[in-house]
This record gives C-alpha cells, sequence and structure tokens, in this order.
C-alpha cells in the first residue's frame, strides 16, 4: 500500500482512527461549524455567534451582500477564486476598509466601490481569504469590524468546479 517500509501499513491502520479522534476533538474546541467532509454539523452554531453579530446601534440594514463566489475554479486555486459581492441600494457603496475574512481567521482587505444595484468581483490571491474545497464560511465586516453578512457552504457546493455558486438564503 505506502511502499516505504515493511509493516508501515498496519501502523498506518492503528494511527488513522487515532488521528480522526484527535481531529473531532480539535474541530470540537475551535467550534468550527463543519464536519471532517466539510457540511455543515447539525449542532452548528450560526456564524455571528462565533465572530459576533452586527453592531446593535446599526439602525441601517446592510445593503452590500455576498452574491456568490468561485469556489472551485479550473486549475490551482490561488489567484482563480472569486468572491462576489452585491450591492441593492439604489445608491453607490464605498467599501473603504472592509474585509473579507474566511472560516480560518484568513483576511482579504476590500477598497472598492459598488454601483447601485451592481456587483462587484473581488480576486482572491490565495494570500488572504481561502475558499475550502470541502466547503467553508466567509464573512463581510465593515470597515468597524462588524459583521455585515455572512454564509457557509457545503461541499456539494464546492463539488461545482469551474461555476460560480450562488449563496442562498
Amino acid at each position: 500500500m505506502c511502499g516505504l517500509r515493511p509493516g508501515c501499513e498496519r501502523f498506518l491502520e492503528r494511527a488513522l482512527p487515532r488521528l480522526e479522534h484527535i481531529l473531532r476533538g480539535a474541530q470540537r474546541s475551535l467550534g468550527i461549524p463543519t464536519d471532517s467532509d466539510g457540511n455543515p454539523k447539525a449542532d452548528a452554531q450560526p456564524l455571528s455567534t462565533v465572530i459576533g453579530a452586527p453592531a446593535a446601534s446599526s439602525a441601517v440594514t446592510p445593503t452590500v451582500y455576498l452574491e456568490r463566489a468561485l469556489i472551485n475554479p479550473a486549475g490551482a486555486d490561488p489567484g482563480r477564486e472569486v468572491v462576489v459581492l452585491g450591492n441593492c441600494a439604489t445608491d453607490a457603496q464605498a467599501l473603504d476598509g472592509w474585509r473579507l475574512v474566511d472560516r480560518n481567521g484568513r483576511a482579504t482587505a476590500l477598497n472598492v466601490k459598488i454601483a447601485p444595484g451592481a456587483s462587484a468581483l473581488i480576486p482572491l490571491d490565495g494570500t488572504g481569504v481561502q475558499l475550502g474545497n470541502n466547503g467553508g464560511n466567509v464573512v463581510l465586516q465593515d470597515d468597524q469590524g462588524n459583521m455585515v453578512d455572512s454564509v457557509t457552504y457545503g461541499s456539494q457546493d464546492a463539488n461545482q468546479p469551474d461555476r460560480f455558486v450562488r449563496f442562498r438564503r
């Protein structure tokens, strides 16, 4: 099986259950809301509970939202993944100082202006937000760090190669 040394197959067979146990424990302790296949767990908490809800003092309903993403592009992912933000307002929205954050806390800074009723494509270069091909989470935060929108997607969404996935609410 492994072709490295005699007995390594038996070692791997014994080690695999222990590694799976360690992974499950780490997922529980870190509050990761997906199982090892990237699907949302039945007891998953809303992402807003984990990272904080929008500021209570905000009297305005957010007009910018996470619309869709190219999660699994053709070829290597870095530099080809894209998140699309939508603007449902009748005036342009400037997102200076805003950011996207993934489930591992990696962030991509946003400095873009979205025209009324339009969308903006945000290419991900692989150094900030990364979209997991087994599922994940993406959060949109304003310039104060308040959560404006968040989405969770599963492995079934990411299994659509080279196609934008629309985030449904």
